[in-house]
C-alpha cells in the first residue's frame, strides 16, 4: 500500500507541476499535459491501493478465524491479486479513451459537464470500485 500511495503522489504532484508551469496559461486547454499514460498511472496507484488495503483486511479476518495458516502461500496470491488488478484496470482506462481531468483536477478518467454527481462521476465510481 505504502509502494502504491508513494507512486500516486509522484504522478500527482508531477501531473500538478507541469500543469502549472509558468508557460502554461491557466485557460489554454491545449496546455491540459493529462494524457492516458498519467490518467492509467493513476488508476494503477489508486485501485491496487485500495485493493492492497481491502486484502489486508481479508487476511486479518482469515488469520483470526484460522491463526496457522501459511503466510508464504498467501502473499504470492495477494500480491497477484492487488497489483495484477490494478495493471488489467490501468490497461482498459487506457485503451478506452476515458482519459481526462476530474473536477478535483486530478488525471485520471474523464467526468462529463453535469450537475448531477452520479452522473458526472460514473465513470470514476465504476474503474475504483468495479472490484467489489
Amino acid at each position: 500500500k505504502m509502494v502504491a500511495d508513494f507512486l500516486l503522489a509522484i504522478v500527482s504532484m508531477s501531473s500538478q507541476a507541469s500543469n502549472h508551469r509558468e508557460d502554461h496559461s491557466q485557460d489554454d486547454p491545449s496546455c491540459n499535459t493529462c494524457d492516458s499514460r498519467v490518467a492509467s498511472m493513476t488508476q494503477f496507484c489508486l485501485l491496487s491501493s485500495e485493493t492492497w488495503f481491502f486484502i489486508m483486511a481479508f487476511d486479518l479476518f482469515t488469520s483470526l478465524r484460522n491463526p496457522f495458516t501459511s503466510y508464504k502461500k498467501k502473499y504470492p496470491r495477494y500480491h497477484l491479486l492487488a497489483w495484477g488488478l490494478g495493471f488489467s484496470s490501468a490497461v482498459a482506462l487506457g485503451q478506452q479513451g476515458l482519459a481526462g481531468t476530474t473536477t478535483a483536477d486530478i488525471c485520471w478518467v474523464n467526468d462529463e459537464s453535469s450537475t448531477d454527481v452520479w452522473t458526472r462521476n460514473k465513470q470514476a465510481i465504476l474503474f475504483l470500485y468495479m472490484w467489489m
